[in-house]
C-alpha cells in the first residue's frame, strides 16, 4: 500500500510538472502574442511610409507595407509584397542611392534619397533598420521621412544668400561712386579756396552727390526690409 502511494505521488507530482510547463508556455505564447500585436499596431500606425523587407541574394524584397505607405507611393500590398521594393519607388531617372545599396550592412543607416511618390518624385530621409544588429541581416524595416518642404526651405535660403552677396555688391559699388565725387569735389574745393577762388559750384556738386547718397541708402534699406530684389523696373531717363 505504501508503495502504491509514493507511485501515485510520483505520478501527480509528474503530472504537475507537466501542468506548471503548459502554463508557462501558454504565458509565453500569450506574452509574445500580445508583443506583436503591439508591434503590429506600430508599424500599421505610423505616420511615415514604412516597408519590411528581406534580403533575396541582392534584391530587397516586400515583405509587408503599412497604410502610410500605400497612401504616399499609390500602392497596395498585394501589389508590392513580394516583389522588389526598388521597382515601384526609383524615380526613372535617378542614379541615386538605392536600397540594396545600404540594406545588408547590419546597423541602422539614414540616407538622403528621391522617391517616386504618387504625387510625383519626392525628397525623404531613408532609415534602414535592420531586424538584428551585426555584420549581415537578412530582414529589416525601411522608413521614409519625406524632407521635401526642408529642401525646399534650403533652397529658398540659398537664394536668399545670392541676393544678400548681390544686394551687398549692389551697395558697395552704388554708393562708392557718389561718395567718391562728393570727396573729389570737396578736396577740390579746399585746394581752390587756399586761391582764394569760388567754391560754391564745387559744393554743390559735392551736395548733389550726398544727396544721391542718401536716396540709395533710402532705397536699399526699403528693399532690405522686403526682403527681395525689385521685381517691377520701369524705363528712366539716361541723363
Amino acid at each position: 500500500e505504501d508503495r502504491a502511494v509514493a507511485e501515485d505521488r510520483a505520478t501527480a507530482e509528474l503530472l504537475l510538472s507537466h501542468v506548471a510547463e503548459a502554463v508557462r508556455r501558454i504565458r509565453i505564447e500569450t506574452a509574445l502574442r500580445e508583443e506583436r500585436d503591439r508591434l503590429g499596431a506600430l508599424f500599421e500606425n505610423l505616420p511615415e511610409p514604412v516597408a519590411a523587407c528581406h534580403a533575396d541574394g541582392e534584391t530587397p524584397i516586400v515583405d509587408d507595407v503599412n497604410a502610410a505607405f500605400e497612401r504616399v507611393f499609390g500602392y497596395d500590398r498585394e501589389t508590392v509584397v513580394g516583389e522588389d521594393i526598388d521597382e515601384f519607388v526609383l524615380p526613372d531617372d535617378d542614379e541615386g542611392v538605392s536600397l540594396d545599396e545600404t540594406y545588408y550592412v547590419g546597423n541602422t543607416l539614414q540616407s538622403e534619397v528621391r522617391r517616386r511618390t504618387d504625387s510625383g518624385v519626392r525628397d525623404f530621409l531613408m532609415t534602414v533598420i535592420p531586424v538584428e544588429l551585426g555584420d549581415f541581416s537578412a530582414e529589416g524595416f525601411v522608413v521614409y521621412t519625406d524632407i521635401s518642404g526642408q529642401k525646399r526651405r534650403e533652397a529658398e535660403l540659398r537664394r536668399q544668400n545670392d541676393r544678400l552677396a548681390e544686394f551687398t555688391s549692389l551697395v558697395s559699388h552704388d554708393l562708392r561712386n557718389p561718395l567718391n565725387v562728393a570727396t573729389g569735389h570737396l578736396d577740390l574745393a579746399a585746394t581752390i579756396a587756399e586761391d582764394g577762388t569760388e567754391v560754391a559750384e564745387r559744393l554743390d556738386t559735392a551736395s548733389d552727390a550726398l544727396d544721391r547718397m542718401e536716396g540709395l541708402v533710402a532705397d536699399f534699406l526699403s528693399l532690405a526690409r522686403q526682403g527681395r530684389t525689385v521685381d517691377d523696373p520701369v524705363p528712366v531717363d539716361v541723363g
